[in-house]
């Protein structure tokens, strides 16, 4: 039985996807008057706002290409909902543009006369025609990858032809590697040249755990949505809610290490040019979200999640991963924002309208795949020794 089948998902489906278009094009519209009243201020909360939701498009993208690494019966439930999110990879394209149309208001790079010595060097990097050619670069060959790996299951799924099976792992092997050099590249060029003369070895590698971190999370709270539908409540069990708990936790902790680790690296070294960065973050009122995040997106989940209960049960564990996607905003913002407003914490209004602008139309073209399509992959053969597996776990 498909979603298209079960009028119940298909009409919730629609009734979500209806207020996401229209809650997106009412930020969309007051993103737009705020542009005239304060233009800097409107971009640099649309940069953040374009930041998380394309961390969770990519994060989409890099478990999927996992799982068919991996074939761990923890995929297979969640599977839909990834490609529903990879798809949404030619949408941030398209809000990536007012980033292009707005560079000089938001990257000091664009101003070299004005900027350290320690960025001019940088300039046959930081340069606007090689910027834009990059993140064309790097839209294209996601788009690529993502509409591949979407086009060739919804292929098995209307000929049954495990043949596919193959091809999206061999994708996928070296998908896996250019994920990891593309967003490496990304967030240096889209968040860390916000501050120019900082620099982090392990700041892609950091982005790449929150990327995996954030679809997860949201993947496993449309997994808890879908669970009472049918085919997907034929394959729920226990154990696949355990699973993704320990995933979870392996993020959380990874994102925990990462952290400190960069932390520890940038302080220890004490270089001039380095230790600005978390001055500017742990200094005046940016400590307090600092000090939230490290209770919040690390001892908090850390401690309910090594609860076997917890990761077992779907009413828990849906609701550590929705707080942990709560959190992975302010973390966005933590990261952002202080490169412009290093002494106080400035939350303003274009924070919100710019989040649902962008978030309603994720939403929107996100669930577009979901809709008249099975919510797990039925004939794929993996799935079927799966399933098996399953069935045995519930007799």
């Amino acid at each position: 039985m498909t979603v298209s089948s079960n009028e119940k998902s298909e009409s919730r489906l629609s009734k979500v996807q209806s207020g996401a278009l229209v809650s997106g094009l009412l930020g969309l519209a007051v993103c737009f008057v705020g542009y005239f009243i304060d233009k800097n201020r409107v971009l640099q909360s649309y940069l953040f706002s374009f930041v998380f939701f394309w961390n969770l498009s990519l994060g989409c993208l890099g478990l999927l290409m996992l799982h068919h690494m991996t074939s761990g019966k923890w995929g297979f439930a969640i599977q839909r909902y990834l490609e529903a999110g990879t798809r949404t990879i030619p949408v941030m394209a398209l809000f990536f543009l007012p980033i292009l149309f707005g560079m000089q208001g938001l990257y000091p790079w664009m101003q070299i006369d004005k900027v350290a010595e320690t960025v001019v060097k940088k300039s046959a990097y930081l340069n606007e025609p090689f910027f834009i050619i990059r993140a064309v670069a790097y839209f294209v060959l996601w788009t690529a990858m993502a509409y591949f790996l979407t086009h060739w299951s919804r292929k098995q799924d209307n000929t049954k032809d495990p043949k596919f099976t193959k091809i999206m792992r061999r994708l996928s092997a070296p998908g896996l590697a250019l994920y990891a050099l593309t967003v490496t590249f990304a967030s240096i060029d889209w968040v860390m040249s916000l501050e120019p003369e900082w620099y982090s070895s392990i700041y892609g590698m950091m982005f790449m755990v929150s990327q995996a971190l954030g679809a997860l999370c949201l993947s496993i709270v449309l997994l808890r949505v879908f669970s009472t539908s049918q085919p997907v409540s034929d394959i729920i069990s226990p154990s696949i809610f355990h699973d993704l708990g320990n995933l979870l936790l392996a993020m959380v902790i990874l994102w925990a290490y990462m952290a400190f680790s960069q932390f520890l690296i940038t302080w220890s070294g004490n270089l001039p040019e380095e230790i600005p960065w978390y001055l500017r973050r742990l200094g005046s009122e940016w400590q307090f979200v600092a000090l939230g995040l490290i209770i919040l997106h690390f001892f908090v989940p850390f401690f309910i999640l090594l609860l076997r209960r917890s990761k077992r049960a779907p009413s828990i564990l849906w609701k550590i991963a929705a707080g942990l996607l709560l959190v992975r905003i302010v973390d966005t913002y933590w990261m952002i924002e202080p490169a412009f407003h290093p002494q106080e914490v400035m939350i303003h209004w274009f924070d919100l309208a710019a989040l649902v602008a962008i978030g309603g139309f994720w939403v929107f073209s996100g669930l577009a795949l979901l809709k008249g399509a099975s919510l797990v992959p039925a004939y794929d053969p993996r799935f079927a020794i799966v399933n098996k597996t399953v069935g045995a776990a519930h007799g």
